[in-house]
């Protein structure tokens, strides 16, 4: 049964443990991003005005051309599990921030960073 599915994805069987690997790593960053995505969503929509969120959108983009091209630079620098840490240390800081700026500052604010971060954190683990 596991040759058939190897053969059916065009993979060697001497890759199959870093197939299997990468595919463990991707079922929990896909789980995270789409915490995170529900609880933006849902904040975004309960505490903020619907009219707000194409300003949300119209913010991501530039954040969105600044995180590719510093995601073009480290890619040419590390390697790819060194890149992959990276990004991952990089999303948890990001949140952990938003989370005490939701605990303790202008929740509006925050909710508003948090729904832009969202796409940020999907794209930027969607291109690792």
């Amino acid at each position: 049964m596991k040759n058939r599915v190897l053969n059916a994805l065009n993979i060697k069987a001497s890759e199959s443990a870093y197939i299997y690997d990468l595919l463990r790593v991707q079922i929990f960053i896909g789980l995270a991003i789409s915490y995170v995505n529900i609880i933006a969503y849902a904040l975004f929509l309960q505490a903020l005005s619907i009219q707000l969120l194409p300003y949300a959108y119209l913010t991501i983009a530039p954040f969105l051309l600044l995180l590719n091209v510093a995601y073009e630079k480290l890619e040419h620098r590390t390697s790819p599990l060194r890149q992959l840490k990276y990004i991952i240390i990089f999303s948890l800081v990001i949140l952990i921030c938003i989370w005490l700026g939701l605990s303790w500052a202008h929740r509006q604010y925050f909710i508003f960073a948090l729904m832009v971060w969202t796409d940020l954190f999907s794209m930027l683990n969607g291109d690792a």
